[in-house]
């Protein structure tokens, strides 16, 4: 017997999910959990399935050897990081009137700063 998620799973049920993967190469990932939880009865309390709590086991059942995953069908890009720089540093948005030429500060919600030329 072997204990992922707080559930021990016993070689027959291993056996099942492996031949449940095996004969089924079209499911995604989510669905196999989905199955398996119907299949072995992996409910929580009010009766949904535990499919997160058996996509965690299955991902450590695979890291362990015990099975063979399909690839994942989306795989989180990476993210390039900003560099901070005076380059990157907040701007504020000024503009420069004569008192003569004076207009009335935009409305629109965005902070503008005035700033008068004598």
């Amino acid at each position: 017997m072997t204990r992922y998620c707080g559930r021990d799973l016993s070689f027959e049920e291993l056996e099942e999910i492996r031949t449940l993967i095996a004969n089924n190469p079209e499911f995604t990932r989510a669905k196999l959990s989905r199955e398996v939880c119907r299949r072995l009865q992996w409910l929580k309390p009010d009766g949904k399935l535990k499919d997160m709590s058996c996509r965690v086991a299955m991902l450590r059942m695979e890291k362990d050897g015990l099975i063979r995953l399909p690839e994942p069908t989306y795989v989180k890009k990476f993210v390039k990081k900003i560099k901070f720089t005076a380059a990157t540093d907040p701007q504020k948005n000024s503009c420069v009137y004569s008192k003569s030429s004076a207009k009335p500060a935009p409305t629109d919600g965005h902070q503008s700063f005035l700033v008068f030329v004598e």
